[in-house]
């Protein structure tokens, strides 16, 4: 699917090049987007949805896969953010594959920015700064845990073969308010490409020196979100995209007779009882058998931790 040309409001009220009004239903774009210098009459609109809608019993549906964009070589920026807004429960909004470029025009904080990374970015997006004023992927998200609204990238998606940098950066791989650490809140729970192997992600370099600690994402970057004026309320505690983020589940035993699962802390505890009376929980990962229907544990076939949707 390619998208390119130019946009307009209708009757005045921001638009979308994909969907002008609300989403309700399914899109799914498995296949890969190419957005090619496509812009809106006006950079205050949104570029590709306006609103997605998750109030009352819909339950929309988002996938974007393989998404790049091209052509900008104009002024920048030219829309406030990829989607306006999402609102609502049930939502299952995924990205993956997205390569766009999230520099916001300002300067960087983190002490080892250099002029060479600047160059070696403007190489690798194409553009010299985000195509966009606000926020890379929505101007507001407003949800709960029954919702997945999230974006999971890989080290080599960013720093593999030739440095393709196909990954969207974002401020709140510092900054979230969501997904902090759950052992140490005072770090964040985002600033990673794995938990598992420990690499930090960095957009300068991808040599284990750099990815060692965490790089300072809080300036020179946009936000994954702008808005985050519901922080603080009870009915929508969702504003953040989840952004390579894990949590412990049951990874000690792995649920056979002879090696069930040991809840050893009230942590696992109470993320085991949210799960089962609610099912949006996030109970993390799990340590299961590698044969399939296997009530008894053997060293032979052995156990692997999974994690929800990472399968």
């Amino acid at each position: 699917l390619t998208l390119k040309g130019d946009f307009g409001y209708v009757n005045n009220e921001m638009m979308g090049a994909l969907a002008g009004g609300n989403v309700s239903g399914t899109i799914n774009i498995s296949n890969g987007i190419s957005i090619n210098n496509l812009q809106p009459s006006n950079a205050a609109s949104s570029l590709l949805i306006n609103k997605i809608d998750g109030s009352d019993t819909k339950t929309p549906v988002l996938k974007i896969d393989n998404l790049r964009l091209t052509g900008y070589t104009g002024d920048l920026p030219v829309a406030t953010a990829l989607i306006n807004t999402a609102l609502g429960t049930d939502m299952n909004i995924t990205f993956s594959d997205i390569k766009m470029d999230a520099r916001d025009g300002n300067s960087f904080s983190d002490p080892s920015w250099t002029s060479a990374a600047a160059t070696a970015m403007d190489e690798a997006y194409g553009t010299s700064r985000s195509i966009f004023s606000n926020a890379t992927f929505f101007n507001s998200l407003s949800t709960d845990n029954t919702s997945v609204v999230e974006y999971n990238y890989k080290w080599a998606e960013d720093w593999g073969t030739d440095n393709e940098r196909k990954v969207t950066y974002g401020k709140e791989i510092t900054t979230t308010i969501n997904y902090r650490d759950e052992d140490n809140p005072e770090e964040s729970g985002e600033d990673r490409y794995n938990k598992s192997d420990g690499k930090y992600t960095n957009p300068v370099s991808g040599v284990p020196a750099a990815t060692s600690s965490a790089y300072d994402f809080s300036t020179g970057f946009l936000p994954h979100v702008a808005a985050k004026a519901n922080n603080n309320t009870t009915t929508y505690p969702i504003f953040e995209v989840k952004v390579n983020y894990s949590i412990k589940g049951l990874e000690n035993g792995c649920g056979t007779y002879n090696d069930p699962y040991i809840i050893d802390n009230a942590s696992i505890l109470n993320k085991v009882a949210a799960y089962i009376n609610s099912d949006s929980g996030m109970l993390g990962s799990i340590r299961l058998p590698n044969q399939l229907n296997a009530t008894w544990h053997t060293e032979e076939k052995g156990d692997s931790i999974y994690e929800k949707d990472k399968c």
